[in-house]
């Protein structure tokens, strides 16, 4: 029962996730483009909080995002956004570092 309740629970996030960004589906085109709505966030190697970080992004360096994950919960972003498992994989478009950030990051699409 356990497993269904959390599959299930996973399945209303990606879908809340992508209702909230303005995406059909689980997943963005390569050329959704967005930028960093705060400063120094962390480019994480995989969708965990305590993965190792590839790089930061900041305001106006401009993203691309590829596609969408179920990662880590984050209770609160510190910018005002809390609870979320949704977290997106991009490329920052200033340096070309490419990693997970948490959505809640994302600025408007």
């Amino acid at each position: 029962m356990r497993k269904i309740r959390t599959a299930a629970t996973a399945c209303a996030v990606a879908a809340l996730a992508a209702t909230t960004l303005g995406l059909s589906g689980s997943s963005a085109s390569a050329s959704t483009q967005s930028d960093f709505n705060s400063t120094g966030v962390r480019i994480h190697k995989a969708a965990t909080l305590g993965s190792a970080a590839n790089g930061e992004g900041n305001p106006g360096d401009g993203m691309t995002i590829d596609t969408y994950v179920i990662g880590d919960w984050v209770a609160d972003c510190g910018n005002g956004i809390k609870d979320t498992y949704a977290w997106a994989h991009i490329t920052d478009n200033r340096t070309h570092v490419s990693g997970y950030i948490v959505s809640c990051y994302i600025g408007p699409l």
